[in-house]
């Protein structure tokens, strides 16, 4: 599998995606980016922005991380939970 192969190679820098869209989702085009990179993360304000989803931003992360695995299931996906601050978006807000 090249895309594996080329996650390994230790002769260039290590890069990654770590970024979210305040106003919704990631476009098409974003995503089959995103999904070029060994390992993607989504940022806690993925979609805070957008007046159409209302749903907290721990669904709005998994969803865009399974858009990515979509387009590339040997990307490694990592959910970025960030417990430190009590963001109002964050389901955990509202439980706890």
């Amino acid at each position: 599998n090249a895309g594996r192969r080329d996650a390994q190679r230790r002769d260039t820098l290590p890069v990654f995606f770590h970024s979210c869209n305040y106003s919704g989702p990631f476009t098409d085009a974003a995503i089959r980016l995103m999904a070029r990179f060994p390992l993607v993360t989504v940022e806690k304000g993925q979609g805070v922005k957008d007046p159409s989803d209302d749903r907290p931003a721990e669904d709005k992360i998994i969803d865009e991380l399974r858009r990515v695995k979509q387009v590339n299931a040997n990307v490694s996906t990592v959910f970025y939970f960030n417990s430190v601050l009590d963001w109002p978006f964050y389901r955990l807000h509202q439980t706890f």
